[in-house]
């Protein structure tokens, strides 16, 4: 199993701790509507002028996933879960 530089919630202890399983407990996937403002650069130089055009909206697909992570102490033994949440964008 991996190493990790984590601290062992019972004795304390840097540098034993493993990781003993991590399951996929749920996924979500969702879609988020995004609001962009589009923009008109009028004119040039000194004289520049920025007008607001509109908005334009995007949707952004969103994917959510949820495990349960448990690790071990190598020199207690004591072993723990934790709930981990992984959000991707795109």
């Amino acid at each position: 199993m991996r190493d990790f530089l984590r601290k062992c919630p019972a004795c304390g202890r840097r540098f034993a701790v493993r990781l003993q399983s991590k399951k996929l407990v749920a996924t979500e996937e969702n879609t988020q509507q995004i609001a962009h403002d589009v923009v008109v650069l009028a004119g040039g130089g000194r004289d520049a002028r920025v007008i607001p055009a509109g908005v334009t909206y995007e949707d952004l697909h969103i994917e959510t996933e949820k495990f349960a992570v448990t690790y071990e102490c190598g020199r207690c033994h004591h072993s723990w879960t934790e709930a981990v949440t992984k959000v991707e964008k795109g």
